[in-house]
C-alpha cells in the first residue's frame, strides 16, 4: 500500500500519470482517491492480487527493483493467518565499519489450531553479503501457541560506508490447506569509517511537510521602495528590455493539459519553426523553474535584524543574488524584499518603509525567479528572426561550404604561438586567416586539451596582426570568463585595464574573483558592487570578456551590431542554445566572426522542464552545429585532421591533464581512440590504490535519501 499526495492545481494530472504507471502492475491494482481537509488530493494504491509464489521466486533472480519492493512493503510486513513475526530492533546510530551486530527475531503462532510450516527463508538485496540468520532451520515446524526465536547478524564484509541493507523473507505453509504466503522484514544498519563525524553532520530533525502557500499569491504586495535604483544597471540601458511575458495561456496548458502542449511543440520541431520552436521551449523552461523555485518556500522563520537563514543557499538552493526579491508574507499581508547582501548561509533583505517588523514574529517567504536572463534569450531569438535576411542565417544554419577567393598567403606568419601544439596551432590559423567566412568556427576539445588557451592565443595573435579588430569573450560561468582574464594577462602582459575589460554583473561579490581579474574591472566600495560602465567605454576596449547573460546586455546599453570583429564563446556545449542566441542576436553582424569552443560528448545544459528537455532545449547551440552538413566527420577526406574540414574544425588530440590508464576508457567510448596523454603528472605512491600505476579506486557508498527540516536537498 502506498500514498501520494500533489497540490490540488496538477493532481487529476499525476492521477492519470499513475494510472499509466500501474497498467503495468497487472490486473487488480486498485486506486481511489479523496480530498482532504488540506485541500489536497490522496492517492491509495494498492495490490489485490499479490502473488507470494511469483514475487519469490523473481526476488530469487534479482529481477525486483528497489521501487518495486518498497511498494509491496506493507503487504509484506504484515502479519497473516494469525502467525506473528516481530519487528527488528532498529539501530539508527552509526557503527565502524568492523562492528559486529547482533538482533533477535521472534515467530509466533497465534492461531488456535493451525500449525504452520516454514519452508524457506531467505535474505536478498544488494548487501545481503552482510548479513545472515542463525538458528532457525527450515523446514521448520511451528505448532498452534508455539514460537521460535532466530537472530539476525550483521557484519560489514563488503567495507561499505553509508546505510546497508536488505530483506528477510519467510515463506511459510499452512498444515490444512496448504496456502502459501510470505512475511518479510526489511534490514537496515549503518556505517562509517568516522562515527563521529557521521554523528555530527546526519539529520538532526525529520523533514517537514510545507503548507499550501496558495494565500501568499492573494495578498496585495507592497513594493520596496527604489529597487530599480540599487546597483545603477538598468539606468544604463539605452534599448529597453521587454517583458516577453510567459503567456497565460501556455502555462494554463502545461498545467492541465501536458499532452496538448506536447503536441504543439511536436508540431513546431517537426514543421520546422525554429524561431516559434525556441520561443515555446523558453516559455515551457520558464514555467517549470517557476514550479521549481516554489520547492524553496519557507514557512515560520523568523527574521534578525531583517537577515534570513535560508537552508542550501552555499548549494544555490535556492540560488539568490543581490538584487533578487523575495516576498514574505505577515498579518495576510505580502512585502518585496530586496537581496542587498549574499552570504554563505545569510541573506540580508530591505523593505518599504510600511513593513513593521517585530522581533521573533514568523514569517512565510517565497522566492521569485528572476526573469532577466529569459527575457534576453527572448529577445536574442526576436533580433535573429528580424535580422534573418541580412546574411545571420548560415551562422544559424550553416550549409554546405563554398571556398572563398581570400588569400591565405598569411598563413604561416603567425608570431605569437611558439608554445603551443600542432594541433592548436593549426586551429589558430583556421581562425586568424580564415579560408571561408560565414561559418561559426568550432574548437573540439575534450578534457584538458586546452580549449582556453587555445582561443585566447588566438584573441593574442588576432590583436597583433590586427590590431584594429574588437573580440568579445564569453562563457557561461563566471569561473570561465576569469579564467580567460587570467590567460590573456599571462600571454599579454602589455594588455592593461585601457584595452582589456572585464564586464560583471553588478551583484557579484568581490571575494569570489582574483587579482589579476580585478584589475581589468571596475568595483565601486560605497555600493560593493560592480557599476557598469559607459558604453564609449567599452567600445574602446580591443577585448571585452563577460557571462553570456551579462554579454547579452551590451544590446541594450547601446552596443553596434558588428561592432566586434570576433566573438568567442568558451563551454559552449554547457549552455542553451538560447543562452548563445542572446549574444548574437543583438550583436553578430554577417561579417562577424563566430568561434565556438567545447566538448559535445561532455556534459550538456541544464533544463529543468522533461518537456523542453524532450523536445530540443537539452541540445546546445554546438551539439546542432556540428550535426550540420559542413562540420561532418570524413575520415577518408581529411585523413590528417581526425576527419574534420579544418575550415571549420579543429579537434584538439592532446590532453595534458589525464593519466595514459584514465584515458583509456573515454577515448575508446567516446573519441575514436585518437586522443594522445601528455599529462607530465605521475601518480604518488599509495599504499591504498589497487594499481600503483593506474590513480583510481572505487568506494562503495551505501547511501540513502533523506530531507532534512526544511532543507532543500
Amino acid at each position: 500500500v502506498k500514498e501520494f499526495y500533489a497540490e490540488s492545481p496538477g493532481s487529476q494530472r499525476i492521477i492519470h500519470g499513475l494510472k499509466k504507471v500501474l497498467e503495468s502492475f497487472g490486473p487488480g491494482v486498485g486506486l481511489t482517491t479523496k480530498t482532504s481537509a488540506d485541500r489536497n488530493f490522496h492517492v491509495h494504491v494498492a495490490d489485490h492480487n499479490f502473488n507470494s509464489d511469483e514475487f519469490l521466486r523473481r526476488l530469487q533472480k534479482n529481477e525486483v527493483g528497489d521501487t518495486e519492493l518498497n511498494f509491496y512493503k506493507s503487504e509484506l510486513e504484515q502479519s497473516k493467518n494469525g502467525l506473528l513475526v516481530s519487528k527488528l530492533t532498529c539501530d539508527d546510530n552509526w557503527h565502524g565499519t568492523s562492528t559486529v551486530l547482533q538482533s533477535t527475531i521472534t515467530i509466533s503462532n497465534r492461531s488456535e489450531t493451525t500449525t504452520f510450516i516454514l519452508e524457506s527463508a531467505g535474505i536478498y538485496g544488494i548487501d545481503k553479503q552482510c548479513f545472515s540468520l542463525r538458528g532457525l532451520p527450515t523446514p521448520t515446524e511451528i505448532s498452534s501457541g508455539k514460537g521460535k526465536t532466530a537472530s539476525i547478524v550483521c557484519s560489514n564484509v563488503l567495507r561499505s560506508y553509508g546505510i546497508l541493507q536488505a530483506v528477510l523473507v519467510l515463506r511459510f505453509r499452512g498444515d490444512q490447506d496448504g496456502e502459501r504466503f510470505v512475511i518479510g522484514r526489511f534490514l537496515s544498519t549503518r556505517f562509517s569509517q568516522n562515527v563521529e563525524m557521521a554523528l555530527e553532520y546526519g539529520p538532526v530533525a525529520p523533514a517537514q511537510r510545507k503548507p499550501n502557500m496558495q494565500s501568499i499569491s492573494r495578498h496585495p504586495v507592497v513594493r520596496v521602495d527604489e529597487k530599480v535604483s540599487y546597483g545603477g544597471g538598468m539606468r544604463k540601458f539605452s534599448t529597453a528590455l521587454a517583458a516577453h511575458e510567459l503567456p497565460k495561456e501556455w502555462r494554463k496548458m502545461l498545467k492541465e493539459d501536458r499532452e496538448q502542449a506536447c503536441r504543439i511543440l511536436e508540431g513546431t520541431h517537426r514543421n520546422g519553426d525554429y524561431f516559434l520552436h525556441m520561443q515555446r521551449l523558453l516559455f515551457t523552461e520558464e514555467h517549470a523553474m517557476h514550479e521549481d523555485i516554489k520547492r524553496f518556500d519557507m514557512f515560520n522563520v523568523v527574521l534578525k535584524n531583517y537577515s534570513l537563514e535560508v537552508p542550501g543557499l552555499a548549494e544555490k538552493r535556492p540560488s539568490v543574488l543581490r538584487g533578487d526579491i523575495v516576498l514574505v508574507s505577515m498579518h495576510e499581508r505580502t512585502f518585496e524584499g530586496l537581496v542587498t547582501q549574499v552570504g554563505l548561509t545569510v541573506i540580508s533583505l530591505r523593505f518599504s518603509r510600511s513593513f513593521n517588523y517585530v522581533p521573533g514574529t514568523p514569517v512565510h517567504v517565497r522566492f521569485k525567479l528572476r526573469r532577466t536572463n529569459m527575457r534576453q534569450m527572448h529577445q536574442g531569438i526576436h533580433l535573429l528572426r528580424r535580422e534573418s535576411v541580412t546574411g545571420l542565417v548560415r551562422a544559424i544554419f550553416p550549409g554546405d561550404i563554398r571556398p572563398s577567393n581570400g588569400s591565405t598567403s598569411q598563413a604561416n606568419t603567425l608570431v605569437m604561438c611558439r608554445n603551443l601544439n600542432q594541433e592548436q596551432r593549426a586551429c589558430v590559423k583556421n581562425i586568424v586567416y580564415p579560408e571561408v567566412t560565414g561559418f561559426p568556427y568550432v574548437i573540439f576539445g575534450p578534457p584538458g586539451t586546452g580549449k582556453t588557451v587555445t582561443l585566447t592565443s588566438t584573441v593574442n595573435e588576432l590583436l597583433t596582426v590586427f590590431p584594429q579588430k574588437k573580440v568579445l569573450l564569453c562563457a557561461q560561468t563566471n569561473d570561465a570568463a576569469d579564467l580567460m582574464v587570467e590567460r590573456l594577462a599571462e600571454i599579454m602582459p602589455k594588455l592593461s585595464i585601457r584595452e582589456m575589460y572585464r564586464l560583471m554583473a553588478f551583484s557579484r561579490t568581490e571575494t569570489s574573483i582574483s587579482d589579476v581579474t580585478m584589475k581589468f574591472t571596475t568595483y565601486d566600495d560605497a555600493t560593493r558592487s560592480f557599476p557598469p560602465p559607459d558604453i564609449d567605454c567599452l567600445r574602446s576596449k580591443r577585448v571585452v570578456v563577460s557571462t553570456l547573460c551579462t554579454s547579452a546586455k551590451l544590446f541594450n546599453m547601446g552596443m553596434p551590431r558588428g561592432h566586434f570583429s570576433l566573438i568567442g564563446v568558451d563551454e559552449a556545449g554547457q549552455a542553451m542554445e538560447p543562452e548563445v542566441l542572446s549574444v548574437l542576436g543583438g550583436l553578430m553582424a554577417p561579417s562577424t566572426q563566430l568561434v565556438l569552443a567545447g566538448d559535445p560528448k561532455q556534459l550538456g545544459p541544464v533544463v529543468h522542464s522533461d518537456i523542453a528537455l524532450k523536445y530540443g532545449l537539452g541540445v546546445s547551440y554546438l551539439d546542432r552545429i556540428v550535426l550540420a552538413k559542413a562540420y561532418a566527420r570524413n575520415t577518408a577526406k581529411h585523413p590528417s585532421t581526425c576527419g574534420f574540414d579544418p575550415r571549420v574544425v579543429t579537434k584538439l588530440v592532446r590532453t595534458y591533464r589525464v593519466p595514459e590508464k584514465l584515458l583509456e576508457v573515454p577515448n575508446t567510448l567516446f573519441y575514436e581512440g585518437e586522443m594522445i596523454a601528455c599529462s607530465r603528472v605521475r601518480p604518488l605512491p599509495w599504499s591504498s590504490l589497487p594499481r600503483q600505476d593506474i590513480p583510481l579506486m572505487f568506494t562503495n557508498v551505501a547511501g540513502e535519501e533523506m530531507r532534512e527540516g526544511n532543507s532543500p536537498s
